[in-house]
């Protein structure tokens, strides 16, 4: 059992910064302490096979990847191809704007498409990308969806600051997610 600990420390550590993620980063992710997985990194402890198992699919790699000491790390050819296909997604949203902006002429269309890219950009973010990106993200989708629904509004003559009020305690709940962590194992 020793000899795996510097295996999987050296495993973890490898994917963690191929994949441009922190200590903080992985552990926000695993809903871990920073303090475990930088005991994971140093050999000091191991992680349980739940958590080995979380670790494999966050880095979509099997579990026996983990335990191997010839394994490549998480190439950087591997994260760039995600930031590539996390762009192209969002220009495919773009792209879907501006056909239902031939097919119904009105400009809204391009302020309903913010939302729905951020809903795009926050799903990649989340499957790929280090978690601290989620709540920017967050915000950016329910400001830009309140700012489009107040203008919807406002074009049919219906009252609206109410509305844009809706986005104080919106935004004050998002903020105090940001700020709940779950710690485990620390």
């Amino acid at each position: 059992m020793e000899d795996l600990k510097p295996i999987i420390a050296h495993n973890i550590q490898s994917l963690r910064q191929g994949a441009g993620m922190t200590q903080l980063d992985l552990a926000d992710a695993l809903h871990y302490s920073d303090k475990a997985v930088s005991k994971w990194e140093r050999g000091e402890s191991l992680p349980d096979i739940l958590i080995l198992k979380k670790i494999a699919d966050l880095f979509q790699v099997t579990v026996d990847r983990l335990l191997r000491p010839d394994a490549a790390p998480l190439r950087q050819k591997d994260l760039h191809s995600r930031k590539i296909i996390t762009a192209i997604s969002l220009t495919g949203v773009a792209a879907l704007a501006i056909i239902a902006h031939i097919i119904f002429p009105t400009w809204l269309v391009f302020l309903y498409a913010l939302p729905a890219g951020a809903i795009v950009w926050l799903v990649l973010n989340a499957l790929w990308f280090p978690s601290r990106f989620n709540y920017p993200i967050i915000s950016f989708l329910m400001w830009t969806a309140l700012f489009a629904l107040t203008l919807t509004l406002w074009k049919f003559h219906a009252p609206i600051w109410e509305i844009m009020l809706l986005g104080a305690p919106g935004q004050a709940i998002i903020w105090l997610c940001s700020r709940f962590k779950k710690k485990k194992g620390s």
